[in-house]
């Protein structure tokens, strides 16, 4: 899975944790944040060393030339394949659990039938 789709679920897995849920369903969620925790903090080290190379403050302080550079190097992280063992949830764990269409979206990769 690459990293950019664990990073995305995030704010579905957000979503979840606040929420009461079986105990069962709780621990995955739990460890699903775990995993998705520890990538984050990759990522944000991973994007502060970039941004350090090309001395931007932020995106507007970039010159032209760097540009280019700057964004083959971000979507080269955002591919980077994750070999995590990410939990599965089942559609049939999620049954009354509330979520926006766009929660389901981004946990799609771990739904299963």
């Amino acid at each position: 899975m690459k990293l950019i789709t664990i990073i995305d679920m995030s704010e579905a897995i957000q979503s979840l944790i606040e929420q009461k849920l079986p105990f069962q369903l709780a621990y995955k969620i739990s460890n699903i944040a775990e995993i998705i925790e520890k990538n984050q903090k990759f990522w944000q080290e991973k994007i502060q060393e970039i941004m350090k190379k090309y001395e931007v403050e932020g995106v507007e302080g970039i010159s032209q030339e760097s540009a280019v550079d700057f964004n083959k190097d971000v979507q080269e992280l955002m591919d980077v394949e994750v070999n995590a063992d990410i939990p599965k949830l089942d559609v049939k764990e999620l049954e009354g659990v509330e979520l926006t269409p766009r929660h389901v979206y981004l946990l799609k990769p771990l739904i299963t039938n």
